[in-house]
């Protein structure tokens, strides 16, 4: 039995024009170089096909609606607390409507010469690759640091594909997990700090950023080692605060946890 699996790129927003982002440029390479009925398998039918005036390329393309929903502060206030002045910011969610286009330039040999994205394209799939094993773990190599991947698995076997399995939790490769069961208690002017210790995904994680906030708004981070539980200091009593944490590793800095409890410092 065979098994293909499909990584799926979450790309970061593009503009038309853009330099391309590394996974975009892999996907590139990994495409080039093969038959069109590849393409044409794995995308589906093209939305468009254009002859070049020499009739020598044709052009696919394939276009996705990649709207998404984001949450975003859409208003706020201010009032007097513990004698400071704290801004408090309303967050909702906010849909906003983009696309995304994939391009291949075929030659005449029906090979694929070039590929590019325009627009942004989130769960972009990038070209399959095929390990000849049953085995249920593979390595799946060639993908970019700091990059989100997702993955599909289709089985082969002597009598055709299978319909591919749905998508995998996504994975932020090379760059740290974000930290989880996050929570805060408070002190005197202080306050602790924990969590769940974050994967380094196979980069050791060298140290954490806790950021307090007040309001919503971010005070400055503070930066500790690798242990999973600090005290974080010279904060103003009676104000309430939330802090969010972020694992740093060789490779860079990962996403920040979600907010923790809100706590009021004594």
């Amino acid at each position: 039995m065979t098994r293909h699996l499909l990584a799926l790129g979450l790309l970061l927003p593009l503009l038309s024009g853009c330099i391309p982002t590394l996974p975009e440029y892999m996907a590139g390479q990994q495409w080039k170089g093969r038959d069109a009925k590849e393409a044409i398998d794995f995308f589906g039918p093209p939305g468009r096909m254009q002859p070049s005036p020499d009739r020598s390329e044709v052009q696919m393309q394939w276009y996705r609606d990649t709207s998404y929903v984001k949450k975003e502060v859409v208003g706020g206030s201010s009032e007097m607390q513990g004698g400071v002045m704290v801004h408090t910011n309303y967050w909702d969610d906010v849909t906003h409507t983009s696309g995304c286009t994939l391009s291949m330039t075929v030659d005449k040999a029906r090979q694929i010469k070039d590929f590019s994205i325009r627009g942004r394209c989130t769960g972009v799939a990038l070209a399959p690759q095929t390990f000849s094993s049953a085995a249920s773990q593979q390595v799946v190599t060639g993908l970019a640091n700091g990059s989100s991947y997702a993955f599909k698995v289709v089985l082969t076997n002597a009598y055709g594909d299978s319909a591919a399995s749905g998508a995998s939790s996504p994975v932020l490769v090379g760059l740290p997990a974000q930290p989880v069961l996050q929570k805060a208690v408070a002190g005197a002017g202080k306050a602790t700090v924990s969590w769940w210790p974050a994967s380094g995904n196979g980069s050791a994680i060298t140290g954490y950023v806790v950021t307090p906030y007040v309001g919503g708004v971010a005070q400055a981070p503070r930066s500790f080692g690798t242990a999973n539980s600090v005290v974080v200091t010279g904060l103003t009593p009676g104000v309430t605060y939330t802090f969010t944490i972020t694992a740093v590793n060789a490779v860079g800095s990962g996403p920040p946890s979600a907010a923790t409890n809100a706590v009021t410092v004594t």
